[in-house]
């Protein structure tokens, strides 16, 4: 029986966390305040304090392995790696830092969430795995360092690595209810490039089948294969949740309505096929496409918990 380490323990790591914890494997997790720390402990989660965007965080990380390793014995520990990146430039060092407080105590397994950023611009055209990255961005210039650093501490360690290029994810408590309710402008859909998503929860179980099934130095592209239009989603959440369309600009207007963020985003278009995923580890989606996701969430209990929060 695996022990999971779940480094970086929010949201997607808490609807991976009772997955595991269904199974009777036990679940460690590491969170960046003392507040997630209690609150992932009430669940059942065995969590620990751990801020890799400080120094000691590498002491903190370690002494969370130690205390997993402990509970794992001679069984494997499989870690699942889920800490985004700083938000400038383009290397991951809090990844850096984790991978050196491992180096000397590593986990059987290691499966890194990234990013299908990493593809950049494929003027929406269909890719796969085997397609060449090519990052125009610092987000995807610093995701695609993380894969390289991964692979490369893995083979130093001689432990197996999994990567997961992710794709836009959504699901109840994750809808763009906010930007909704405010009005604010989408790109004309017609003008709208594509994009790809994949449903919180189908995510959380591509994460253990991943750790459990897949072969060293596997690489995945995480999406339920039914690309759309940013456009198209925000008008399908306003449909499902009963608001009004948001107003759309053409890209002229783009530049004074969307952060620079949002326009690099915008101008990258791509269709991502999940078949490698699908076949390699045996997955069936909950949620193969946007409507069946979001069929499932309850509009009222999404309005709720937005007004709530």
């Amino acid at each position: 029986m695996p022990t999971i380490l779940i480094v970086g323990c929010g949201e997607i790591g808490q609807r991976t966390a009772r997955l595991a914890q269904q199974r009777g494997w036990p679940v460690f997790g590491t969170c960046r305040s003392d507040a997630s720390v209690a609150e992932r402990r009430a669940a059942g989660i065995s969590a620990h304090r751990v801020d890799l965007a400080h120094p000691e965080g590498s002491s903190e990380l370690a002494a969370a392995l130690a205390d997993a390793r402990n509970r794992a014995g001679s069984e494997p520990l499989w870690l699942l790696w889920l800490v985004p990146p700083p938000p400038q430039g383009q290397d991951d060092p809090w990844l850096q830092r984790g991978l050196a407080a491992l180096h000397t105590n590593p986990p059987e397994r290691f499966v890194y969430l990234g990013t299908s950023g990493v593809y950049g611009d494929c003027q929406g055209a269909w890719i796969d795995e085997q397609t060449p990255v090519a990052p125009a961005t610092d987000r995807g210039r610093r995701r695609l360092a993380a894969e390289q650093r991964v692979t490369a501490w893995g083979a130093a360690v001689q432990r197996e690595v999994v990567r997961l290029r992710v794709t836009g994810i959504y699901g109840d408590g994750r809808l763009p209810v906010a930007r909704l309710l405010r009005g604010e402008a989408i790109l004309d859909p017609a003008l709208s490039g594509y994009t790809n998503r994949i449903h919180a929860d189908d995510l959380a179980m591509i994460l253990l089948a991943a750790a459990e099934r897949a072969p060293a130095g596997a690489l995945y592209n995480v999406c339920d294969g039914h690309p759309s239009t940013m456009s198209d989603y925000l008008l399908a959440v306003a449909a499902h949740l009963d608001l009004p369309p948001p107003p759309t600009v053409d890209w002229q207007q783009a530049a004074t309505h969307f952060s620079p963020q949002m326009l690099s985003y915008l101008r990258e278009s791509r269709r991502i096929s999940n078949q490698h995923l699908l076949q390699q580890l045996q997955i069936t989606l909950n949620y193969p496409d946007l409507a069946a996701g979001l069929a499932a969430i309850d509009p009222t209990a999404e309005l709720a918990l937005h007004r709530s929060g």
